[in-house]
């Protein structure tokens, strides 16, 4: 009687190839070779007749005869073993590793009869244009007894597989989640970077399975391209150390003994794709436990970002997030502290490096009452440990410079705290006129154009003045035309612009005087005065007091002195033919446009006497040959009688 067909075993997911059973006289054709099911005759030929038909059979025939029988078999399987390690990669061993994560003992009964008959547990599968070896699939499906016996029989930890598509198609739930979420930055490493075996379990949380990866020495570099070496290792990877930092924090903490040993030290402080190393992805994503590690394992705090930052830029980053609780914020503070106790450099030596202070102050002033007070202390915490407040950056500004130009954004709003920040920031050392980049405005100058915008000196502005800020030479004459035109400016004494005095021109006074007599500003000319910056132009001056501002200026400015034939502009004459032209005019109205004063004719006669005395000829033309005496209408008798007398005594001796 033939013997009964054994069972499927019962840890197989979908049995094996070579031990799975079908029922008795199940039909087995080949190429030519077949076994009837109503023969059975055949299972009671000798073994040795058995060995000899098997050793004729190909592959696909032993597999079939070997489902036939329990003695068939024992014939069947070992030759199919020969087969499957002579044509290439033992598919037995990858299904092992694939299939028998509920029945490990059925995987290492399969991996040592493969490993018998000469199967390579280093052999490469490529399925679907995904390549990977049996330990990536083992540590993919946390097969640990199986990772052990591939250890034992010279599997390689160093060995490459495909990397995210060959993840994403073994369906295990927890990874796929993983890769949506945290880990989904991973899509970016296209099929030419290559996987580790120790990838997987990092990503799935496996501590185990990844312990006896380490232990058998798996390197740390997990991820590379397949040209890195071709490229002299200048092509991005990812080590551990960056996987762990964006693991979730609470998972993170049961890693820390994993990989917290020197051999790993080599790629501490290796920049990945963005350049951002693990200490400073572990501060960016708040993972604690991972950021212990790394720093007492020694990591680089100065390992450039992206973008000239560092470890300690990116706290302070993160200290100033608009989505961070107080307790978040006081740790991201303890984690600065600790990032500058282990040699986070607060003061860049070059000058594209993101200067940690700076990057405060900008994000303190943008962030002004959107975050909670306390980030204040992230600048104090920077102040008192060394930062540099003039410290200049690559554009040549002072970091105390960008605080300033930053609150101009605000100068229609008051936020009181802005303004404290600058006062301490002046206290500590900070510099109101360190010198600039050539060509650029002081910050005296842009405080002064701000509150020219506002109308009114703001609080910013009495801080800079107080604290003694100056204009740079060149922005001296800009200022001091402001100083003269607004009398607001002057009033409210937004800038001692008489500090410059050896800067201003004497033609910058003449036209500050012309400015005051044209618009009766007595204050301005009794304010230049005081100040010693007197007129070169007097004779002008006087020709502008007669045509209209006598009431204000009358006898002041002749009383300072001027060249008694000093002729008016265009050529009109001399003081005579002004006084005339202003006497012609009518006497002005309410409904007048002008505010020039109306010389009465007391007065001119004063004026007259006042300027023939002081020398003025009778006998000056004007541009069209008119003496003063020819314009003087009728109805001015007195006035007429001082010129006519001028003119006598200057023309009486050629009557003689």
């Amino acid at each position: 009687m033939p013997r009964a067909p054994a069972r499927i075993c019962a840890g197989s997911r979908r049995g094996s190839p070579y031990t799975r059973r079908t029922t008795t006289y199940t039909r087995v054709a080949s190429n030519n070779y077949s076994l009837s099911s109503k023969t059975w005759s055949a299972t009671k030929l000798p073994n040795e007749i058995k060995h000899m038909i098997a050793g004729y059979l190909p592959q696909q025939a032993l597999y079939q005869i070997a489902k036939c029988s329990t003695n068939w078999a024992d014939v069947a399987l070992p030759k199919l073993y020969e087969v499957d390690a002579r044509s290439g990669s033992p598919k037995a061993i990858k299904w092992a590793a694939k299939n028998c994560e509920s029945n490990p003992q059925l995987a290492l009964k399969v991996l040592a009869r493969s490993v018998k008959y000469n199967g390579n547990v280093n052999a490469v599968y490529t399925d679907d244009e995904v390549h990977a070896t049996a330990l990536h699939y083992a540590a993919a499906y946390g097969q640990r007894e199986f990772i052990q016996e591939l250890l034992r029989q010279g599997a390689r930890v160093d060995t490459r597989s495909s990397g995210y598509e060959l993840a994403r198609g073994l369906g295990i739930q927890i990874l796929n989640d993983n890769l949506n979420n945290q880990f989904s930055w991973l899509e970016k490493y296209d099929s030419d970077f290559e996987w580790s075996p120790l990838v997987i379990p990092i990503l799935k949380n496996d501590v185990e399975t990844a312990e006896l990866l380490v232990r058998a020495g798996a390197l740390a570099t997990v991820i590379e391209h397949r040209d890195n070496t071709s490229f002299f290792n200048g092509l991005p990877i990812v080590t551990v150390y960056h996987l762990l930092a964006y693991a979730a924090p609470r998972d993170a903490a049961r890693w820390t003994h994993v990989l917290d040993n020197d051999i790993h030290r080599t790629v501490l402080n290796v920049p990945m794709h963005d350049f951002s190393s693990a200490l400073n992805t572990a501060v960016r994503n708040e993972n604690g436990p991972i950021f212990d590690m790394l720093i007492n394992m020694g990591a680089d705090p100065d390992v450039r970002t992206a973008w000239g930052g560092s470890a300690l830029v990116t706290a302070v980053e993160k200290a100033f997030a608009l989505d961070l609780t107080i307790a978040r914020r006081k740790t991201m503070m303890m984690w600065m502290l600790r990032l500058i106790q282990a040699g986070a450099a607060v003061n860049p030596t070059d000058p594209n490096r993101e200067s940690p202070l700076n990057c405060a102050l900008k994000l303190y002033a943008t962030t002004i009452n959107a975050v909670d007070p306390c980030v204040k202390k992230v600048i104090e915490i920077l102040v008192d440990n060394g930062a540099n407040i003039n410290r200049r950056g690559s554009n040549g500004e002072t970091i105390l410079y960008t605080y300033c130009r930053s609150m101009f954004c605000f100068q229609q709003l008051r936020y009181s705290s802005l303004e404290t920040m600058l006062r301490y920031l002046i206290a500590k050392g900070g510099d109101v006129n360190a010198q600039q980049r050539p060509r650029q405005q002081s910050l005296m100058f842009l405080s002064i154009r701000n509150i020219l915008l506002a109308g009114k000196v703001t609080p910013f502005h009495a801080t800079l003045r107080h604290a003694g800020a100056s204009l740079r030479p060149q922005e001296v004459s800009l200022v001091f035309h402001t100083w003269v035109k607004r009398p607001w400016f002057r009033r409210v004494r937004a800038y001692n612009i008489f500090q410059h005095r050896q800067l201003l021109r004497q033609g910058q006074i003449n036209s500050a005087w012309i400015e005051g007599i044209k618009t009766n500003d007595d204050k301005l000319c009794k304010t230049l005065q005081d100040q010693g910056l007197m007129p070169a132009n007097n004779g002008y001056l006087l020709h502008q007091v007669i045509s209209g501002r006598v009431n204000k200026f009358w006898p002041k400015i002749p009383d300072m002195g001027f060249d008694a034939n000093c002729t008016n502009y265009n050529d009109l004459g001399s003081f005579l033919h002004t006084l005339v032209r202003q006497v012609r005019k009518p006497e002005s109205t309410d409904d007048d446009d002008t505010d020039d004063d109306t010389i009465s004719r007391k007065l001119a006669v004063e004026i007259a006497e006042t300027c023939i005395k002081k020398g003025t000829s009778s006998l000056i033309r004007d541009c069209h040959g008119k003496l003063a005496l020819d314009l003087l209408p009728e109805g001015h008798p007195k006035l007429r009688a001082v010129l006519l007398e001028a003119y006598y005594q200057e023309t009486k001796s050629t009557f003689t």
